[in-house]
């Protein structure tokens, strides 16, 4: 396959260029969507979620002091649950672009027999 012969015009050889630069970009959005699911970040435990976010808190006034770090640490792991599912995501979403434009280069360039 031949993607930039003189034989090609020069619309084709632009489209292959943008194509070509296209699939490298999503090969490797795919290939940190690989990454970003098969190693899970860790999820801090509760003590370790306080004393990093927590420390520095100032309650408003006596009803606000007990509930605010418990609270938060559920939405943090809450988030955590969810950064899973958007893992998975785009790494289906980055395998159907790397596949889809790597089949339009193909059939863009593949030889015709007019016989």
């Amino acid at each position: 396959m031949h993607l930039f012969s003189k034989e090609k015009d020069l619309i084709h050889r632009v489209a292959n260029l943008i194509l070509i630069l296209w699939l490298v970009i999503a090969i490797f959005i795919m290939y940190n969507s690989f990454i970003n699911t098969i190693i899970k970040e860790p999820i801090l435990t509760y003590d370790e979620y306080k004393i990093e976010n927590c420390g520095q808190y100032i309650p408003k006034n006596e009803y606000d002091d007990e509930d605010f770090c418990p609270s938060q640490y559920e939405q943090y792991k809450f988030s955590r649950k969810n950064n899973e599912y958007y893992n998975k995501k785009n790494l289906i979403n980055s395998l159907g672009n790397v596949i889809i434009v790597g089949t339009f280069i193909f059939l863009l360039n593949k030889k015709r027999n007019f016989n």
